[in-house]
C-alpha cells in the first residue's frame, strides 16, 4: 500500500493482512481500505496485490534515502541510489 507496508497471508480463499508497524495488528480488506482513505488515498485493488522481493527492497532503500536526505547525508543518499540502480539493472 502507498505510505504503509503490510503483509498478506493467504489461507485458501481468505486473505489476512498484518500490520508489522502497529504491533502486528490483524487487518481485513475493509480495514486496509479505511486506512488508505484516512491517509488520503483512493483505494485501488493493486494496493493489496503481492509484490516481488526486489520491489520491497527498493521501497526500503527509498525510505532510507528520505531519512538520509533529511539529515543532509548526501554521500549516503548517493550510495543508496547506486544500490537501486544495481537492483533495477538486474530486473
Amino acid at each position: 500500500m502507498p505510505a504503509h507496508f503490510i503483509v498478506r497471508y493467504t489461507l485458501g480463499n481468505i486473505n489476512i493482512y498484518v500490520d508489522p508497524f502497529n504491533e502486528g495488528r490483524i487487518l481485513n480488506r475493509e480495514d486496509c481500505i479505511e486506512f488508505l482513505r484516512t491517509a488520503g488515498y483512493d483505494f485501488r485493488e493493486e494496493y493489496l496485490e503481492p509484490v516481488l522481493s526486489g520491489q520491497i527492497l527498493e521501497r526500503m532503500l527509498r525510505n532510507l534515502i528520505v531519512v538520509y536526505d533529511k539529515l543532509k547525508e548526501k554521500k549516503q543518499v548517493e550510495h543508496l541510489l547506486q544500490y537501486i540502480d544495481i537492483l533495477n539493472s538486474n530486473a
